[in-house]
């Protein structure tokens, strides 16, 4: 089952941004802005308050993607870090849905947006929880 999700991308390398939103768009996502910087994806947050973030950690002008998992929390929208620069630990402790690492399989990105999406929609995921999600974490139901 798939689930149409609207999305934000904090991603730096313009190349690998522009890759994920015509792949994610291609699969029927709404990607409603790319940020380079984490205060940048704060501001898109807030504007567009997308169901899911999908965040690097390592931004540009040396910003933090975990910085702005935090403060998406706090607004109620969650985030996935795709990113190969943290583990699992320091993504639960953000409040981050999932950590994926790069490099990584397209399929298994949509699979965990799919995932998150529905456990955010009825508070359970029917099918196999794919790897790298995390809602049984505490920091993740807040």
């Amino acid at each position: 089952m798939s689930h149409k999700a609207k999305l934000i991308i904090a991603e730096d390398e313009q190349i690998i941004a522009l890759g994920m939103q015509m792949f994610l768009s291609a699969a029927g996502h709404e990607v409603c802005g790319i940020a380079k910087t984490a205060p940048e994806a704060v501001r898109l947050a807030e504007e567009h308050r997308p169901h899911l973030a999908l965040l690097d950690v390592r931004l540009a002008d040396g910003t933090d993607g975990t910085e702005a998992a935090r403060h998406l929390k706090d607004l109620g929208i969650p985030a996935i870090l795709v990113t190969g620069h943290l583990d699992r630990e320091q993504a639960v402790a953000v409040g981050a849905l999932g950590l994926l690492k790069k490099p990584y399989d397209p399929q298994r990105l949509l699979d965990m947006i799919d995932a998150s999406i529905e456990w955010l929609q009825h508070g359970r995921v029917r099918n196999a929880v794919p790897t790298g999600m995390f809602f049984d974490d505490v920091a993740c139901r807040a």
